[in-house]
């Protein structure tokens, strides 16, 4: 399907509640990554020096550019002895549970692929891939979508 399609599906509202660990990314981090890092969802998800690395409930990683990680969070505590603070999420998602193996083509050629189960997640216009296992236990339904 398009990004257009998926724009059109039946959508709710979500909460994310499950806290992120996070850090900066580094132009260290960028040179021993080559610049991208392999997430549940996606083998090589690129990024930048001062974007941020997350980690989920499942230690699972993902980067996030600067703009939308600062707009979202809020710091929770301080860094630990690795540099990474624990964030709480202060806006909501729409979220929709993916029955089968899917594929979204985006805009600019990017392909998001998720499995049966998964969910695929939007916010202000843009589309990504949640694992199931981690959204469940990182998401609530806060109200129906009309």
């Amino acid at each position: 399907m398009t990004g257009n399609e998926a724009n059109h599906l039946e959508y709710a509202e979500y909460h994310k509640t499950g806290l992120t660990r996070a850090r900066r990314l580094t132009e260290q981090d960028w040179q021993d990554r080559q610049g991208v890092i392999a997430t549940l969802e996606n083998p090589a998800v690129g990024f930048i020096p001062g974007d941020y690395l997350c980690l989920g409930v499942q230690e699972e990683e993902w980067p996030t550019s600067a703009a939308s990680f600062e707009a979202t969070k809020r710091t929770v505590s301080g860094p630990d002895e690795a540099g990474f603070c624990l964030y709480a999420t202060t806006t909501t998602v729409l979220a929709v549970a993916m029955p089968h193996e899917f594929e979204v083509r985006l805009v600019r050629g990017a392909v998001l692929q998720g499995k049966a189960g998964d969910y695929l997640v939007k916010r202000e216009g843009r589309l990504w891939v949640v694992d199931r296992a981690v959204f469940q236990q990182s998401y609530v339904r806060t109200a129906p979508v009309d």
